[in-house]
């Protein structure tokens, strides 16, 4: 029936929309599931922590992205020449501060299927990133890793 896929900013919208509902569900519903930690002050602080990486990714990545959106080139400077996927890394450190300073299963459930959900996102951009930048976007698949952060490089 449907032979065009979504386009990747409608997919990220629509995955995003039912992934934030998902959370304010587990944190809403769950409160029998609420775990019990000895030290939830230490889970309140990394919970934290989490948050404000997450946001401050975020804000990088939004600022790299704005910058090159306008002359639609590929985002290779920044915190892109660090990750290949900032904006899903962000978000993933922020789902795992909510899911600590919320310590209820329902949402380390969510957080889970969000990491998963997450990845297999950055998969369906990349495969998009290749076919509209070719060669240019596999060169920059083979210097930055599509996850984790190099901060430096040995040689």
């Amino acid at each position: 029936m449907f032979e065009k896929t979504p386009s990747p900013r409608i997919r990220q919208i629509v995955i995003g929309i039912i992934l934030v509902l998902l959370g304010w569900l587990s944190i809403t519903y769950s409160r029998q599931y609420d775990l019990v930690f000895p030290h939830f002050v230490i889970l309140k602080i990394l919970g934290t922590l989490f948050l404000v990486v997450g946001v401050m990714i975020r804000i990088l990545a939004f600022k790299e992205i704005h910058r090159t959106h306008h002359i639609k080139n590929l985002a290779t400077s920044g915190i892109y020449s660090k990750t290949r996927n900032p904006v899903y890394l962000a978000f993933v450190f922020i789902i795992i501060g909510i899911a600590l300073l919320s310590a209820r299963l329902l949402t380390f459930i969510w957080t889970l299927v969000s990491l998963i959900v997450f990845f297999w996102l950055a998969k369906k951009e990349e495969s998009d990133l290749e076919r509209a930048f070719g060669q240019d976007y596999v060169r920059y698949k083979q210097k930055v890793p599509m996850f984790w952060p190099i901060f430096w490089k040995s040689r």
